[in-house]
């Protein structure tokens, strides 16, 4: 874990958050070196990874990490559902923007209650 936290400091001092299309193929590089190092991606590499996916519009393939998230039984925070909400919104997809929201709002209330 503390390895895929570094990882994803390097990606960001690296300015590999795209605010351009053109940049996303270094993050997937970056991604998938980890994926073949066996070091698995941590909850901030994924975050960063939907949020410059679903900022350059590439909505599709943010949700196909949401899934590896999902079949991984990681937690999802509420960044990442934000990112894709506000993706959807951007594309006119109320319709998934408002699934994703139920989605967030059920998992929230199924976290457990700190006392």
């Amino acid at each position: 874990m503390k390895e895929s936290a570094r990882r994803c400091e390097e990606m960001l001092r690296m300015g590999l958050v795209p605010r351009k299309e053109g940049n996303i193929q270094q993050v997937f590089k970056l991604y998938y070196e980890m994926e073949y190092r066996s070091l698995s991606p941590g909850l901030p590499v994924f975050t960063t990874f939907i949020g410059s996916l679903c900022h350059c519009g590439k909505l599709g393939e943010a949700e196909k990490y949401l899934r590896i998230m999902k079949d991984r039984s990681m937690s999802l925070s509420e960044d990442i559902y934000e990112a894709l909400i506000t993706g959807h919104l951007r594309k006119g997809d109320k319709i998934r923007a408002g699934l994703l929201h139920n989605e967030m709002v059920a998992e929230r209330n199924e976290a457990p209650q700190g006392n």
